[in-house]
């Protein structure tokens, strides 16, 4: 009979002040909390406190392929929405009110769902900067590096996820690469949170980066993703066929677009342009893929200059007739994790404002080009 006693969630409500209650769920632990135990430990082997994990892909898409549903098989929650963040003690996760109730149902005994939006329970960045005041006024250090620790991954570059790279030959945020909050909140500090940088935008990281230098601690992005590294039977990444979007059905060409595109990118006063929104990429090459489920994109980014336009993506994806479609439009094809390496190709210009990126750029392409984009 004991069997059948549903496990408990735990949720972060107001009168406990953001600490865990007990409800009803159904969810079976089934392996969670090895999980977390497995993540816990790569966590102490990368020297960090705590590690976010995202629902998004590194394309920033709403909807993720199996391969990237992190947040999902690490926590068994299902919802289009929700960060879980792991410290060495706790597991939590935010959901908004739609997800409330499926969340408390999903969610094992290990893990506390924090309700986003009601009175008294914090944000992410609250309790974050919460914690990281913690453990500064305890004195005490919540990272259990060793000095071979920092040293294995200082000098990584962030592989994108997904591709055969774990890394590359130059150094983009490495695992520990300041001083901690003295100076930028990036590196070395008393509570620190790990993060894959593909995952987050320069401007989240900034946010983070703040409310932890605030507290004494910092924000290290690691190199490969730390899910990744503990998911044994994860998908592979979909490396589905990719067509060309007939001419009659896009309306203009793929020339035609780029050529619009770089007046556009001449108008903000830049000289170059980084598209990481598969929607887009397909647009603006005209072509479709089914990379992920009802989506008609694939797995691609680009690198617009006034000279060049880049696509990075696996090659294997292409047929002849794809690759003909794109020669003719004067795009030269590379390896999708080549994308950084270009981006260091290019060198800073006269004017004050000479190469930018969409808004919002993911934290390795805004920590790739500080040279070349104006603040």
């Amino acid at each position: 009979m004991s069997s059948l006693v549903p496990k408990k969630a735990r949720i972060a409500t107001p009168s406990n002040g953001g600490h865990s209650v007990s409800v009803a769920s159904s969810a079976a632990n089934d392996g969670k909390q090895e999980k977390l135990s497995l993540l816990r430990a790569a966590m102490q082997a990368r020297g960090v406190s705590a590690y976010l994990v995202e629902t998004q892909d590194a394309h920033h898409s709403e909807y993720v392929a199996d391969h990237d549903k992190r947040r999902e098989w690490l926590t068994g929650f299902t919802g289009s929405a929700g960060t879980a963040l792991v410290t060495h003690t706790k597991a939590l996760m935010w959901t908004d009110g739609r997800y409330f109730l499926q969340a408390s149902q999903q969610l094992s005994a290990d893990w506390m769902l924090m309700r986003l939006g009601e009175k008294d329970v914090p944000t992410l960045e609250q309790w974050l900067e919460q914690e990281a005041g913690t453990v500064r006024d305890a004195g005490v250090s919540a990272a259990t590096t060793t000095a071979a620790a920092e040293e294995k991954h200082k000098e990584e570059d962030p592989a994108v996820p997904g591709s055969e790279a774990t890394a590359v030959s130059v150094a983009v945020a490495p695992a520990a690469d300041g001083a901690g909050g003295k100076k930028g909140g990036m590196g070395v500090g008393g509570f620190r949170v790990g993060v894959d940088p593909w995952l987050l935008s320069a401007g989240t990281a900034r946010t983070l980066t703040s409310k932890l230098a605030a507290s004494g601690g910092c924000l290290v992005p690691i190199s490969g993703n730390l899910v990744d590294e503990i998911w044994t039977d994860q998908p592979p990444v979909p490396r589905r066929p990719v067509r060309v979007h007939p001419l009659k059905f896009a309306g203009v060409g793929v020339s035609e677009k780029i050529a619009a595109v770089r007046k556009l990118v001449v108008k903000e006063r830049a000289s170059s342009l980084v598209v990481m929104a598969m929607d887009e990429v397909a647009w603006l090459f005209n072509i479709r893929g089914s990379d992920i489920l009802y989506n008609p994109v694939t797995f691609a980014a680009s690198l617009l200059t006034q000279e060049d336009a880049f696509l990075f993506i696996d090659a294997v994806k292409l047929g002849e007739g794809v690759e003909q479609h794109l020669m003719e439009a004067g795009v030269t094809i590379k390896p999708y994790d080549a994308l950084l390496p270009e981006l260091r190709t290019l060198k800073p210009k006269p004017s004050p404002a000479a190469a930018g990126t969409a808004p919002g750029p993911l934290l390795p392409i805004d920590r790739c080009i500080p040279q070349l984009v104006a603040r």
